[in-house]
């Protein structure tokens, strides 16, 4: 987990500085806005896609450091930047290389401690990633005092390096998977459920399929946990407004 706090200083600070880049271009706040929706628009899918890769290739530490470098590729390109159009596709290929070590770092915490131990370590790993936000935001704010902003996606690359590097050499591929731990660990159980049951059916889809799954999708957003996915929305929606507007006010104060 150590490789996670430079790569945490470039998480932590990116998004600000992005924002500053769009302002020094003339960029206005709803230039702002645009572009953090659009980091976002994308980085949903791509986080679906990544997870999609670690099951398919079933390793976690080549899309870790490759990740992180990319990132460190990506940032040095920031100085060629002379558009808030430039900036925006910057951005965007960010948020596409910055989901991917998502879902393998995960599955590394889970195939590395038992699963008793997945809260303290899910409690760590949250505070690797909070100290390294801290050290970014405090690094940037040094360095702004006396190098221009601008050349702030120099040290930042840096970290990148620095985390892929860390992660190339502490990062061990787990001797069994997730997925093969739970095969492994319980073959007894599987053999049962298919000695009991060989075969497997498969259905066409039908209507009454479809019914059935709008019902149960209707059922969830019913009650108290309707309650629950709306503050959620409201919560995350209330998040973007300030994430989009905070800087560009500091700014023109």
């Amino acid at each position: 987990m150590n490789s996670l706090i430079p790569y945490s200083v470039v998480t932590g600070t990116i998004g600000t500085l992005v924002q500053l880049y769009i302002l020094d271009l003339k960029g206005t706040v709803l230039d702002v806005g645009l572009v953090l929706t659009l980091s976002y628009a994308v980085g949903i899918p791509s986080a679906i896609f990544w997870g999609a890769v670690t099951d398919r290739l079933n390793r976690r530490r080549p899309i870790v450091v490759a990740s992180f470098a990319s990132i460190g590729v990506i940032l040095i390109l920031f100085l060629f930047a002379r558009t808030v159009t430039d900036v925006a596709l910057l951005y965007a290929v960010y948020s596409v290389a910055n989901a991917a070590p998502t879902s393998p770092v995960n599955l590394l915490i889970m195939e590395s401690e038992p699963k008793a131990r997945w809260g303290s370590s899910y409690a760590r790993y949250s505070t690797l990633t909070g100290f390294g936000n801290l050290l970014g935001l405090a690094a940037s704010t040094i360095w702004s005092l006396f190098i221009p902003s601008s050349l702030l996606v120099v040290f930042l690359t840096a970290n990148s390096i620095m985390a892929a590097a860390l992660a190339l050499r502490l990062i061990s591929e787990p001797q069994i998977s997730f997925e093969e731990t739970t095969l492994s660990r319980y073959y007894l159980s599987l053999f049962r459920r298919a000695s009991r049951l060989p075969l497997v059916i498969v259905s066409s889809l039908k209507t009454s399929n479809i019914n059935s799954m709008f019902r149960l999708v209707r059922y969830d957003f019913t009650g108290e946990l309707r309650i629950l996915y709306v503050s959620i929305l409201v919560f995350y929606f209330a998040t973007g407004l300030l994430g989009s507007s905070f800087v560009p006010l500091l700014r023109s104060k």
